[in-house]
């Protein structure tokens, strides 16, 4: 199975409620370090924000785009531990390097983002 459609499929289960069996499947992937993005969000949504914490700090993004996507769950975790000043300057900086490149999807991904930015 390719990275791309684990993380597809660990997704869905996180969105599913099925977090025991997205956990299975990031346990057994061949493609652990192309899924860190899908660990955070699945220890965010089981509550554990110290190993999310964890995995944002051990992730060191190869691209604009991936960079853009840790701002975004760094917001999402600081956020989650209640640092809401430190998430917002976070998210900030994520929106600035997206603008020039129009980049949405990533903003879409993460509901507490969302939140966020409708505040």
């Amino acid at each position: 199975m390719t990275g791309l459609r684990q993380a597809l499929e660990v997704r869905l289960l996180i969105a599913m409620g099925k977090c025991d069996q997205a956990r299975g499947l990031l346990d057994l992937s061949s493609c652990a370090g192309e899924l860190t993005p899908q660990v955070i969000d699945l220890e965010l949504a089981v509550g554990d924000v110290a190993a999310a914490r964890h995995a944002i700090n051990e992730w060191k993004p190869q691209t604009r785009r991936t960079g853009i996507e840790h701002d975004i769950r760094a917001a999402a975790v600081a956020a989650a531990g209640g640092a809401r000043s430190h998430a917002a300057l976070v998210l900030h900086r994520a929106l600035e390097l997206a603008e020039p490149e129009g980049l949405r999807a990533p903003f879409l991904e993460q509901a507490a983002v969302q939140r966020m930015l409708r505040r």
